[in-house]
């Protein structure tokens, strides 16, 4: 294009708008198909294939309820996790078997009757993981740590948390804290009353929001990063290497659960704020 020449300038300004608003995730998927970063790709060594093998599969203890991460859906394992560790499997040839258990407590006295390759579906720090013999992995996924309260109510006297995020809140202004096992308790909790705020993961609170369709807000938590990942007792490969291959995909989560909820009509449009 010859220099001055604005009507080939403006011609080719309401191409890109319209292409835009047609199909708004082209230059995104453009920039994956050429220009994606090479740290991105998943690749293993023939020894350490060779190792994977031997293992023939992998066992996964997983907390439920504790979506969009890991829960059952229609009785089949489901999540953000899930679909890494199932795309791992699928590119290195192992199998996964996931048992689910209810709470934390179900989950340490199954640790003591078999073995585990990992474990998914609860806040691991490394006081934790050293209670029970585990490592952390890398992270997967960020998130942000976030309130939820009724905006019906002016009570401030009881927070609830969940069991293992105590360190990450502080309950100082609370004459009250009640510990629940997920952040699904977590929700049921503000929805009955039993609590005026609730503190968790932003992701799963906004999930269970939708998820019982309760009129609740969420507001962040400034500065408090959480990191979502796996705990693990035999490493044979880190599973978070094959999840950094997952780190641009996972910036559209939020804009895919707001597409979700508000798709619902009876849903309310002020209980996910993204």
């Amino acid at each position: 294009m010859k220099k001055g020449n604005t009507q080939l300038a403006q011609e080719l300004d309401t191409a890109i708008q319209t292409i835009a608003q047609v199909q708004p995730s082209l230059q995104e998927t453009l920039f994956e198909r050429y220009f994606r970063n090479a740290r991105y790709t998943f690749s293993i060594t023939e020894e350490q294939q060779e190792y994977l093998q031997t293992m023939g599969k992998i066992k996964v203890l997983c907390v439920d309820n504790d979506a969009p991460y890991v829960y059952l859906k229609s009785g089949k394992p489901a999540g953000v996790l899930v679909s890494v560790l199932d795309g791992f499997a699928e590119e290195t040839g192992l199998e996964v078997e996931y048992t689910f258990c209810e709470t934390k407590e179900e989950a340490e006295s199954k640790l003591k009757e078999q073995h585990y390759d990992l474990m998914m579906g609860l806040p691991f720090t490394s006081r934790y993981c050293v209670k029970i013999g585990f490592v952390r992995s890398k992270s997967v996924v960020d998130s942000t740590l976030a309130y939820l309260h009724n905006s019906s109510s002016d009570s401030h006297d009881t927070v609830a948390v969940e069991n293992g995020m105590e360190g990450y809140v502080d309950s100082s202004d609370f004459e009250n804290v009640i510990t629940c096992s997920n952040a699904k308790e977590c929700v049921e909790a503000v929805n009955k009353g039993e609590a005026a705020y609730a503190v968790g993961d932003r992701s799963a609170l906004e999930y269970y929001i939708y998820d019982t369709y309760s009129n609740l807000l969420t507001s962040n938590i400034t500065g408090a990063i959480l990191s979502v990942l796996t705990a693990i007792l035999v490493v044979a490969i880190s599973v978070s290497l094959h999840a950094k291959k997952w780190g641009r995909k996972t910036k559209s989560f939020r804009s895919q659960l707001w597409r979700r909820a508000s798709s619902s009509p009876e849903c309310p449009t002020t209980s996910a704020r993204l």
